[in-house]
């Protein structure tokens, strides 16, 4: 029955599981954003198993906080924010940086913008790139990451309670550390 809901935008099925529990709506809105999340998670945690059970441990927290969620506000900024404590949270439990791969980067970023970083991470099994990446400061790799799961300035101010313009120094700041960083080597 979740062709019912397919007409609805995220709000409207977040109200839906609000109000009613209803399970096709929370199927629908797993279906059309655990990717997205999943990436988002993945580029904190560095290990596509954690970044699984993290989205899925995220999902279930959504479901279970429901009625915590304000009519009015976006749902999505609501679940990046579950996701990304519950990433930080499985983090500091394990006190583990996994990073994986052993290829070297051969080029350094000329062209910031979110398509190409995108493209990079996503592509590159780089060990170097990746160890770059989790050099950043958090509140850095963070604002990076949100940004390149093409969120806007004033979602990523609502998810890490910063102003936009803090979001956009924090976004500039990533690109120039990441950037000296794969200098550096």
């Amino acid at each position: 029955m979740k062709f019912m809901y397919l007409h609805l935008d995220n709000e409207a099925l977040m109200e839906k599981i609000k109000t009613s529990g209803d399970k096709d709506a929370f199927e629908l809105l797993y279906d059309r954003l655990s990717l997205k999340l999943y990436n988002f998670v993945y580029r904190i945690v560095n290990n596509s198993e954690k970044a699984e059970e993290i989205v899925h441990d995220s999902f279930f927290k959504l479901y279970d906080k429901r009625q915590s969620f304000e009519v009015g506000k976006r749902m999505n900024t609501w679940l990046w924010n579950i996701a990304r404590n519950t990433a930080y949270d499985t983090l500091k439990k394990k006190r583990e940086v996994l990073l994986d791969a052993d290829s070297s980067l051969d080029e350094l970023i000329e062209d910031c913008s979110p398509d190409v970083l995108e493209k990079l991470i996503k592509e590159s099994e780089s060990k170097r790139l990746k160890e770059a990446l989790m050099k950043l400061p958090d509140a850095q790799k963070d604002a990076l990451n949100l940004w390149l799961e093409d969120m806007s300035l004033k979602e990523i101010a609502e998810i890490m309670d910063k102003s936009e313009q803090a979001i956009k120094n924090l976004i500039n700041r990533a690109k120039t550390k990441l950037k000296n960083i794969l200098e550096e080597k």
